[in-house]
């Protein structure tokens, strides 16, 4: 039920919030419409001189998205308040409501709209969910993350991934017909951004297909050239499938061309190794500490003087299409601008917002961390049951075996397999993991 305020009722007050619009499209991209579900939960509430209590904002929910598939069909207050409470309410959308019983408890029941999630939050909202009913291939948390900045987005506590990217979108689209550099980029949107943390919003982004990088024809890089000493490189330094491989390219394209550099070994090897190196800067990383260890013990000498190389960057179709169907709508919102259009959207959303949510859970719960977590322990339940199967044997499994046995990808595997090895579930057998790895059950008393 809906209910206006009474005398034993109190709400906190309203949360400043911010004057400039990219600073309310930050706030409310990271903190209410990065995810289905709680896009819905903001379409769910009254208006703002109203509230309503936590059971029937859990019940509203519910009933809305009963036909899910997913958990969220059976969601408890438990689950969806933490929403209202670590997200929206953060960031200045919705107020709590406080009851203050005949002993002058203070109960928490309920929340309510703020003046700026009504007027911000729920067009945004609306936005959201009607973008993603129209391009179902994409989904917003996945381009966007969680509210919670990881890595190195999260360098100031002001700055959360979802807001970063949403900026850099905004303005490659905004200079499009122009050749924008990963510092020009950083010029040109907010300046609390660091240039460590845009360069890992661009990873991201390039990962999700939303941006493309190419580097400047005219760039130079650090050179290497044969030593002439190659065999006194001990083999303890130098060891692993990728570092062997980095390390007979480089003799490979030195012995054709003369010189190395980063890019020509990237070039060469990263289509091999693009599943287990997902990041293109951290395979360059790679390649660059390689590189200076071949220096180190006499297998390769620097040639040259080192010049960072000029990348430049683009939208792709799929980040135009979010920059100009979704993110320049929602600026207009933060604008207060096409007022009509927006409460259009609001209207048609309304209207079927069982629909409009039942498609956004879809676009977000695959990527959810709760997702996450339970296909990681049925992934751990396969792992044990295949080297259970083996204990007959005692062959023991590879990773090879495992990628073919489960489908899942190797750098995925690793990570299961070292987090069972820690908890003394399984051991590991041989030299290398390239050559010989094999994993055993370890029989539990």
């Amino acid at each position: 039920m809906i209910f206006s305020m009474s005398e034993t009722l109190r709400s906190l007050p309203d949360i400043e919030f911010p004057t400039n619009p990219i600073e309310r499209m930050g706030l409310v991209l990271s903190g209410a419409i990065n995810s289905g579900p709680k896009s819905t939960l903001v379409m769910l509430f009254p208006s703002s001189r109203e509230y309503i209590e936590n059971s029937d904002l859990t019940a509203s929910f519910r009933e809305v998205v009963s036909k899910s598939k997913t958990p969220f069909a059976d969601a408890t207050s438990s689950w969806l308040i933490p929403y209202c409470k670590y997200s929206l309410e953060d960031v200045g959308l919705v107020a709590q409501i406080l009851e203050i019983d005949h002993a002058g408890v203070v109960i928490p029941i309920g929340y309510r709209l703020t003046e700026a999630g009504e007027k911000y939050g729920v067009p945004a909202a609306a936005r959201a969910l009607y973008f993603e009913s129209q391009y179902k291939d994409i989904s917003l948390y996945k381009v966007f993350g969680q509210t919670a900045s990881r890595g190195k987005e999260k360098l100031t506590s002001k700055v959360r991934a979802p807001a970063l990217r949403a900026e850099i979108l905004l303005c490659l689209e905004d200079n499009k017909d122009s050749q924008l550099s990963v510092k020009r980029i950083k010029s040109l949107i907010s300046p609390q951004h660091e240039l460590e943390a845009v360069e890992a919003a661009l990873s991201t982004l390039e990962r999700e297909k939303c941006v493309k990088i190419t580097k400047s024809p005219s760039a130079h890089y650090m050179a290497y050239e044969l030593s002439g000493k190659q065999d006194l490189v001990p083999s303890k330094y130098i060891k692993g499938e990728q570092s062997i491989d980095i390390m007979n390219c480089a003799k490979s394209i030195c012995l054709t061309n003369g010189t190395v550099t980063t890019e020509d070994i990237f070039d060469a090897l990263y289509a091999k190794y693009q599943s287990k190196q997902k990041d293109p800067y951290r395979f360059k990383r790679y390649i660059r500490e390689i590189l200076s260890k071949l220096v180190k013990y006499g297998f390769l000498k620097k040639q040259g003087k080192w010049k960072w190389a000029e990348l430049f960057i683009e939208n792709t179709e799929k980040g135009s299409i979010i920059s100009h169907e979704f993110l320049s709508p929602l600026l207009s919102i933060m604008q207060e601008q096409d007022s009509e259009e927006n409460a259009r959207i609001v209207n048609v959303v309304r209207g079927d917002l069982s629909a409009y949510a039942l498609n956004a859970i879809d676009r977000y719960y695959p990527h959810s961390p709760g997702y996450m977590r339970k296909h990681m322990a049925e992934v751990d339940s396969q792992i044990l049951m295949l080297l259970a199967i083996d204990q007959a044997v005692q062959e023991g499994l590879t990773m090879n075996d495992f990628v073919e046995l489960t489908g899942e990808k190797p750098k995925s595997l690793s990570h299961r397999l070292d987090k069972l090895i820690k908890r003394k579930l399984i051991r590991i057998e041989g030299k290398t993991k390239s050559h010989g790895y094999r994993y055993f059950i370890i029989p539990q008393q």
